[in-house]
């Protein structure tokens, strides 16, 4: 929780007369409710409901406090939602046929499930659009 504290930290700083937006983008897990409620295929591995809702769970409960923390700055901070309707991301979950996310990755397991190159690009898309 050091990176909201860190957030609102950022937020509260400066002149109470700035006019610099903070584009805050939430966190997203690309799976859809639909693949949680079965056992879930990526690559090599699968999970079971539990453990795909455990981590949807996690990452929704990480976005929902993120999205709170910007709420309370007023202006100062808007919050881009990677699942709004119009998102790039849309389509794109782990398990579909053009995913934006990374498999398991068992030599670079820190990129497992990440976004790859692809969600990257759509992170990019999406925080434009906001700013549009």
């Amino acid at each position: 929780m050091q990176a909201l504290s860190a957030l609102a930290q950022l937020a509260a700083a400066g002149n109470s007369q700035a006019t610099t937006t903070i584009y805050v983008v939430g966190r997203l897990i690309g799976l859809t409710d639909a693949q949680i409620q079965g056992f879930i295929g990526a690559g090599a591995v699968s999970f079971t409901p539990n453990e795909a809702t455990a981590a949807h769970d996690l990452v929704t409960n990480i976005d929902q406090k993120i999205k709170a923390v910007v709420a309370t700055k007023g202006t100062r901070m808007t919050y881009v939602d990677p699942l709004a309707a119009n998102s790039p991301f849309n389509g794109h979950d782990l398990c579909s046929s053009a995913p934006y996310f990374n498999g398991l990755d068992l030599l670079h397991t820190e990129f497992s499930y990440h976004p790859n190159a692809l969600g990257q690009d759509a992170y990019r898309r999406l925080v434009e659009s906001a700013l549009a």
